[in-house]
């Protein structure tokens, strides 16, 4: 075998080795490429499952006063211009504090078959609240303490101006729902 022929098998065993080489590269990248579709694919069907929640944004929605709401202007520090002596002379407004369908309103039907009057219903302001809130105008602790413990809501507190500007002037008390009484 003379030195030139030598150098020809040299460089057909190299192109030979080479092309080799390059066709496990092309495998390795499209068994990679395929993995990495695979990865994205699974991924965006754990972790990104949206179909549960809505698909426009929540809003609150304007109030809808009730039929038993007499439309008496109360007083401008909220709630009614008098303490209320009983569960007829309580007016409670009842809000949805979640993206759940129909918590303020059987809340509200709970109140009136207990006794209280029924006042405002609505969605709440802040929609994503985890625990339900008793709000109440001052002369109405007693009454949202009770409203509490019939509902079993531990959490009160004095209402302030935006649940107060929801419930209207005539309520003395006003239930936001959270997801803790979602059914």
């Amino acid at each position: 075998m003379t030195l030139s022929s030598a150098s020809a098998v040299f460089r057909t065993a190299t192109r030979c080795s080479g092309g080799h080489r390059g066709r496990s590269y092309a495998i390795a990248g499209g068994i990679a490429a395929v993995v990495v579709a695979l990865g994205v694919l699974a991924a965006t069907q754990f972790l990104g499952n949206d179909d549960n929640k809505p698909k426009t944004p929540n809003t609150a929605a304007s109030p809808t006063p009730a039929a038993t709401d007499d439309g008496g202007s109360g007083s401008g520090g909220g709630g009614s211009s008098s303490t209320p002596t009983s569960r007829a002379d309580t007016t409670v407004a009842v809000f949805n504090g979640t993206t759940i369908g129909g918590l303020a309103a059987n809340t509200a039907s709970k109140l009136q078959s207990s006794g209280y009057k029924r006042g405002t219903t609505g969605d709440y302001t802040d929609q994503q609240r985890a625990t339900s809130t008793v709000f109440y105008a001052k002369a109405a602790r007693r009454q949202a303490r009770a409203i509490g413990r019939e509902l079993n809501i531990s959490e009160l507190r004095v209402m302030d101006a935006e649940t107060q500007a929801l419930a209207g002037q005539n309520a003395d008390v006003a239930v936001v729902v959270g997801s803790d009484k979602a059914p």
